[in-house]
């Protein structure tokens, strides 16, 4: 993807009317977006600064870089990035998403308010300021406001994909003052919709482990792993949390360890360290020999519960437990039995052909 990305970005310079006019600012912007939601804020910044250097005027760009420097933490760039694109163009609703972050994050909530109102003011029907303005206002203390913005964000936008951004933090914010009930409504509302919402099925497990239901938030846990990775760390703090409160304190430990490892791989990402360093640093960790203590107990238990017969091999209890075999089984190797067949095939038929002209 990054040289289809650099072959396009090199064919608007040489259009007549300049490299802007040729759309290399949409293809470097598509491009840093790719990086940066992947935390690769170094790549994000380096895509960036080359994208404004034959862009200057590409306003999208700036509100980019201010999102991209406030995820690595450089609050005051962040918010000149910010600026620059309010002189560009001051009702872009993609600004009112990012600078008043920036400013909540430096420590002026009332100006981080007043921007929020002004998006609103100019986009009064976005739903995804309002969710973000509702998380601010919860983040402040003022839990009625919180719920009046989630509310009218849901009354706007009940059905689409959006709308689930709004459920899970309204989901959130009501599991954390104890109404169980109304988070599971929310979220159980939401996945009828979006099956597949990852952080709605984490929250909803959060809800069954609360209320004791352990069967069924392993069950929502598994779902979540599915639609997405191994890496994810909602997902894993999730397990950590269940396997502890199930009394599985080694299995646990070692998830915890896990999650842990991923959260500073990823903040190493944020902070502007290259992918191959953040993951150097991963697998460091991964092979200590605490961490290979904390991994045997866990192994040592799971054997010993029937879920594996042996390290990596399902136990006779996994099936039973909703544990299936594929789900334990390498991508990759799920990825190359399907293809099989068909590499056999069309090598078959090239040396069919091979004949035939011969």
């Amino acid at each position: 993807a990054r040289h289809l990305w650099r072959r396009a970005a090199d064919i608007p310079s040489s259009h007549p009317d300049g490299p802007a006019a040729g759309g290399v600012g949409i293809i470097l912007h598509s491009w840093a977006s790719a990086e940066f939601e992947r935390d690769n804020v170094r790549n994000a910044r380096i895509i960036v600064a080359e994208a404004l250097r034959r862009c200057p005027a590409d306003q999208p760009l700036y509100v980019l870089a201010g999102a991209i420097e406030l995820a690595g933490e450089n609050l005051e760039l962040a918010k000149a990035f910010c600026m620059r694109a309010y002189e560009l163009d001051r009702l872009d609703k993609q600004l009112y998403m990012v600078w008043p972050r920036v400013e909540a994050a430096m420590g002026e909530p009332d100006r981080a308010r007043v921007l929020y109102e002004r998006g609103l003011e100019y986009h009064p029907k976005n739903t995804k300021i309002m969710n973000l303005y509702a998380a601010f206002e919860a983040e402040q203390g003022d839990l009625d406001a919180a719920r009046d913005l989630h509310d009218k964000a849901l009354s706007i936008d009940p059905v689409s994909i959006t709308t689930m951004h709004n459920r899970v933090s309204w989901a959130s914010l009501e599991t954390d003052l104890g109404e169980l009930e109304e988070a599971r409504r929310l979220l159980e509302e939401g996945l009828e919709l979006h099956p597949n919402f990852t952080a709605a099925l984490v929250a909803l497990a959060k809800v069954e482990r609360l209320c004791g239901n352990f069967q069924q938030a392993r069950m929502l846990l598994e779902r979540a792993a599915r639609a997405t990775n191994q890496f994810n760390p909602a997902v894993i703090k999730e397990r950590a949390m269940l396997l502890r409160a199930m009394g599985e304190r080694d299995m646990a430990r070692s998830l915890e360890q896990h999650a842990a490892s991923v959260a500073r791989m990823q903040d190493m990402k944020r902070k502007g360290a290259w992918g191959w360093e953040a993951w150097n640093a991963f697998f460091e960790e991964a092979r200590s020999e605490k961490r290979r203590a904390l991994t045997q107990k866990a192994h040592a238990r799971k054997v010993e519960l029937g879920l594996w017969e042996r390290p990596g091999k399902p136990g006779p209890k996994a099936k039973r437990q909703g544990l299936h075999q594929q789900e334990w089984q390498a991508p990759r190797q799920q990825q190359q039995r399907q293809q099989a067949p068909v590499a056999m095939a069309s090598q078959q038929e090239m040396q069919a052909e091979q004949q035939q002209q011969q």
